[in-house]
């Protein structure tokens, strides 16, 4: 992030993050607390190390990055990830489809199956229409793991574990969305952070899956095999 566009972010927000002085010590400024939780999203440190990098207290730090990307999420959200209208949804769907020939949420076999989020079928004594499907839902996956590759290498805190609570990591990975496009939009983007970082470490979870899960999956098994089809698919299983 360049100078001038942490200026600008930091005017954008620093009356949500300021804090006044005190008889017994100085508050903390607005563009220190901004820098503390750039810091963290840009690189990953942990709390305890960055105690001693800004002389802050290590229970201070958790409180000012929740704070402060909570009010980058209210500012930057309308301005840089506005909600979606339904035609606007329907043409990202068209487009994802047209790219990859899928059109629902998709996860490999570290992820449970569910209504909106599907993993392949077990992979031993599969039919045709399986292995069809298992080829068509790995291909649009690809989208999914290098939209997080590029979001993850820009800010490499998503290289680690959030050793924070549920709440506070949506806290956090919305911050980073938002800031993402603030920060493309007005500086450009390096190559190496569009090269992807793929998703690895999962635990398999839920692998039985629920009845709901199963009966889409056998859907998309057959409209892959019917309307759905595409030429080259069975030279790819």
């Amino acid at each position: 992030m360049c100078v001038r566009s942490f200026d600008e972010l930091l005017n954008l927000i620093s009356e949500k993050i300021t804090k006044k002085d005190t008889n017994t010590r100085l508050s903390i400024s607005s563009a220190e607390r901004l820098v503390i939780t750039l810091r963290y999203l840009a690189t990953g440190s942990t709390f305890p190390t960055m105690e001693y990098e800004f002389q802050v207290a290590r229970s201070t730090i958790p409180y000012i990055v929740r704070q402060t990307c909570q009010a980058l999420w209210e500012v930057l959200q309308p301005i840089e990830m506005p909600n979606p209208t339904e035609e606007h949804l329907l043409k990202i769907a068209e487009e994802f489809y047209t790219r990859r020939s899928y059109g629902r949420e998709v996860g490999d076999e570290a992820f449970g199956l569910a209504e909106h989020l599907l993993r392949p079928s077990p992979r031993q004594n599969l039919n045709i229409s399986q292995r069809v499907f298992n080829y068509r839902l790995t291909r649009a996956r690809r989208y999914v793991e290098c939209t997080f590759g590029i979001l993850a290498n820009k800010w490499r805190m998503f290289h680690s574990t959030m050793l924070v609570s549920e709440n506070f990591a949506g806290d956090i990975t919305k911050a980073a969305c938002v800031l993402h496009n603030f920060v493309r939009r007005r500086d450009g983007y390096n190559f190496g952070d569009s090269l992807t970082n793929p998703i690895r470490g999962l635990d398999a979870r839920g692998t039985g899956g629920p009845s709901t899960g199963i009966a889409i999956r056998k859907r998309f098994e057959e409209y892959f095999m019917n309307e759905g089809s595409v030429p080259w698919q069975y030279d790819k299983i």
